[in-house]
């Protein structure tokens, strides 16, 4: 059942978006959404793939940071203890650093032999490589196992130097949204919405298991 419903949420993409809690006032202030189009299809199918990878690992018991490699296996029980005791900011900081120190940069022509794939995170975490969005996505769910909602985050498709394709995950706290991106200025880092992603990209798509939100 949890593989079918995760699925069925991928293939929404052609439906109206979800009513509005909170993203619209502070994503749409200079962004103007639209429905949906064909340019989407894409992007869902990857997406579709990633939801049920996803819930057959978690049937199976093999989640996100279990699969990281031998080596880090101490620091990942440290953070693991650790993450209960923090606030939601710090929990976004810890997971987005410790993700970035373990794993490597890696395309998917080196990784896979193909021109674009999505990784879903036992894939990531078994290779230790992978590239944006295989970090994004990693981390947003994660984040998820972690005690945040659907509606606390969404993956961004955006482009930078207005062609080149790039994704990144965006946290909602408190009214504000917090961009997680394996090329943030300094790198690393945990930026407010306003400091990075309107200062280096532009959207296209923002996205979780719930909905899809086009830009232009």
């Amino acid at each position: 059942m949890k593989v079918l419903a995760l699925f069925l949420c991928a293939l929404l993409w052609t439906s109206a978006v979800a009513a509005d809690d909170g993203w619209r006032v502070v994503l749409g202030k200079e962004r103007q959404e639209e429905p949906v189009d064909a340019s989407w299809q894409g992007y869902a199918e990857h997406w579709s793939k990633v939801l049920l990878e996803y819930a057959r690992d978690s049937e199976k018991k093999k989640n996100s940071l279990l699969y990281l490699p031998l080596f880090s296996q101490q620091a990942r029980l440290n953070l693991e203890k650790a993450l209960p005791d923090m606030k939601p900011l710090e929990k976004v900081s810890a997971i987005n650093g410790f993700i970035n120190f373990q794993a490597k940069s890696g395309t998917d022509e080196e990784l896979y032999g193909l021109a674009e794939k999505w990784a879903a995170p036992a894939e990531f975490f078994r290779l230790a490589r992978g590239d944006c969005e295989d970090f994004a996505i990693a981390k947003y769910f994660v984040l998820r196992e972690h005690g945040f909602s659907v509606e606390e985050l969404r993956l961004l498709i955006v482009r930078e130097n207005g062609d080149t394709g790039h994704m990144l995950l965006a946290v909602l706290l408190d009214g504000r949204i917090y961009i997680v991106d394996n090329n943030s200025r300094p790198r690393g880092l945990v930026l407010p919405e306003n400091e990075h992603l309107s200062r280096y990209y532009s959207l296209r798509f923002a996205f979780n298991e719930n909905g899809v939100w086009q830009y232009r």
